[in-house]
């Protein structure tokens, strides 16, 4: 097999997948190093496939909009702290939804998108340790809690689920706005 009959043998796979794959899976469907896939990857992103590496493989957006309905939902945040931002990233997961970033709008900085891949409660754990590690205050700070995420679900019951649990903690906006995106996976900024 060539490399670029290779490439297209790891997009149509990827494409094919209702699931992250991993470089060492692609390698063994291949017949080639995991390295030879992280180059192959390279090349894919460089002629313009939007293909994501998270801690679970690789995926392209149009896998995650499989879920069904992307939105984008605004939230504020009281206290600013870590509890808080686990209980709203459980919000999400534990309702069925995934959380794909989240938009900020600083008068001082802009706006700020944050890719952030959140399916589960151990991606939410894991992505508030790199926080703290990091040593930085939540992002949230610079807009006073102010933010919106972006999430995907599989039907208008969980969104309902989700939105429900998040006015629960309180973390809703007032003012909320759910805009449904046009194409999953994508980030886009609210307008009010």
């Amino acid at each position: 097999m060539i490399n670029r009959e290779r490439r297209e043998k790891v997009l149509e796979i990827l494409q094919n997948s209702t699931d992250p794959i991993t470089g060492l899976k692609l390698s063994k469907q291949l017949n080639v190093t995991r390295q030879v896939i992280v180059g192959d990857i390279a090349i894919l992103r460089s002629g313009g496939h939007p293909i994501i590496s998270s801690a679970r493989g690789y995926l392209l957006p149009a896998i995650m909009g499989q879920k069904g309905c992307g939105h984008c939902i605004a939230c504020k945040g009281k206290k600013l702290d870590s509890k808080e931002l686990l209980d709203e990233m459980y919000a999400v997961v534990d309702n069925g939804g995934t959380i794909s970033g989240m938009n900020l709008k600083s008068p001082i900085y802009g706006d700020l998108r944050i890719k952030m891949d959140i399916h589960s409660r151990r991606d939410a754990q894991q992505y508030l340790q790199r926080v703290r590690q990091a040593g930085f205050p939540f992002i949230t700070v610079a807009t006073g809690g102010l933010h919106s995420l972006y999430i995907q679900t599989h039907n208008e019951e969980e969104l309902r689920a989700i939105k429900k649990c998040l006015d629960g903690l309180g973390l809703l906006d007032e003012n909320c706005e759910i805009e449904q995106l046009p194409t999953a996976g994508r980030y886009r900024g609210m307008s009010k």
